[in-house]
């Protein structure tokens, strides 16, 4: 099964980066937004499995607005961070945005931590 996934994030390298990790998985078709407006109209749109956001807090509030939109509100959202960021919840941000994993989520766990949601072993919100 193809899966399609949004990644969200304002780093045009990250990206580009993420873009060619996944492109060797035929099991996903990535979509890319630079921001969290950008993703919320591209999830309504495309109507994605699994949305990948970089914690800001502007991309926090964007998760917010995602879950008072009926088709989006049981798509999984994973805050994700590099490596030694504070997470939303250090930055006194509550786990009420739906976000499924906390950062930081290192990178190189992102396969395992995408399949997991994908096989639906997740929690969806």
């Amino acid at each position: 099964m193809n899966h399609k996934i949004l990644f969200v994030d304002d780093c045009s390298t990250t990206l580009l980066l993420e873009q060619m990790r996944f492109a060797g998985r035929s099991d996903y078709n990535l979509e890319l937004a630079r921001d969290g407006q950008e993703a919320i109209q591209k999830a309504v749109r495309e109507q994605p499995n699994l949305i990948l956001m970089d914690a800001t807090p502007q991309n926090v509030e964007s998760c917010r607005e995602m879950r008072k939109i009926e088709q989006l509100k049981r798509v999984p959202i994973l805050l994700v961070s590099s490596a030694g960021e504070p997470s939303p919840i250090e930055n006194g941000i509550p786990d009420s945005v739906g976000n499924d994993q906390t950062a930081p989520l290192m990178w190189k766990q992102l396969f395992e931590v995408v399949d997991t949601y994908l096989a639906g072993r997740g929690t969806a919100r």
